[in-house]
Parts: structure tokens; C-alpha cells; sequence
């Protein structure tokens, strides 16, 4: 697992366990920002890419670079979903 630096501790963890989702990283980002905008908590959205074969995790440091409220954690191997959200709790 390569975890991807983040922000200080926040209070809502949003996890996404993704596989092959390159272009789906951005909108989903766009999108769950966008409804957590006026959430007065700190909150972060953890993306968990399962062993992606497509640029799934370049899209997610991509996203984690232009916002310090993403982060990334790539798996070695492809887990499962269930793993993969497992991982994104306990990381």
C-alpha cells in the first residue's frame, strides 16, 4: 500500500474502494466535495484503488494534489471491495 499524505485528522472520513474507475475519480470527487461543502466538520474522502489495471491511481493523485482533503491508498494486489474499505477505516 503507497499511502498518499494528507490533512490533520478529520471528522467525517468518506471511504470509496475503487477498481478501473480513472474516469470516474474526478466527477465523484467534484461531486462528494461539492456536497460536503457546507458540512461545518472537517471531512476527508479516502480513495482505496484495489489494484487498478487502468490510470485509476494517476487520476487519484491527481486529485489528491489539487485537493489535501483526498487521499489516496493503493493495494499491491487486487483484495476485494470488502479489503479495500477495511483498509481505507483502518489506514
Amino acid at each position: 500500500m503507497n499511502p498518499v499524505p494528507t490533512s490533520p485528522a478529520p471528522g467525517i472520513a468518506i471511504v470509496v474502494p475503487v477498481f478501473n474507475e480513472a474516469d470516474n475519480v474526478a466527477p465523484l470527487v467534484a461531486e462528494l466535495a461539492r456536497v460536503f461543502a457546507n458540512v461545518p466538520d472537517p471531512w476527508e474522502i479516502i480513495l482505496v484503488d484495489d489494484c487498478s489495471t487502468d490510470l485509476t491511481w494517476s487520476r487519484i493523485l491527481d486529485a489528491a494534489r489539487r485537493d489535501p482533503r483526498v487521499r489516496g491508498i493503493r493495494h499491491a494486489r487486487n483484495r476485494g471491495q470488502s479489503a479495500a474499505v477495511w483498509t481505507g477505516i483502518t489506514e
